[in-house]
């Protein structure tokens, strides 16, 4: 689970609050007093799967590679027959 470390305090660490939260994905939101670690992490922090993503643009980078995943996961959870960006034919006919 993504877990996000954050200062409340810090503007930046609410800024990548509030984008994991409209990714509308499961995650854990740890709040940290001044320079203080919990759990071994530091606050402006997020770890997902055993890595750590240290700082407010390592944390806003990796927010945008999941919600690059998540687009891609959606896409292809239906029925739905989508043609690829350069206009191949997925396979199915379409």
């Amino acid at each position: 689970m993504v877990a996000l470390h954050i200062d409340p305090q810090c503007g930046s660490c609410r800024a990548v609050a509030d984008a994991m939260d409209e990714l509308a994905m499961a995650h854990e939101v740890i709040r940290h007093e001044a320079g203080s670690a919990v759990g071994g992490a530091p606050a402006h922090s997020l770890t997902d799967e055993g890595r750590t993503f240290a700082g407010h643009r390592a944390m806003m980078e990796h927010v945008e590679e999941l919600r690059r995943f998540l687009k891609q996961w959606t896409l292809f959870q239906s029925d739905t027959c989508y043609c690829l960006d350069d206009e191949e034919a997925c396979g199915s006919g379409c």
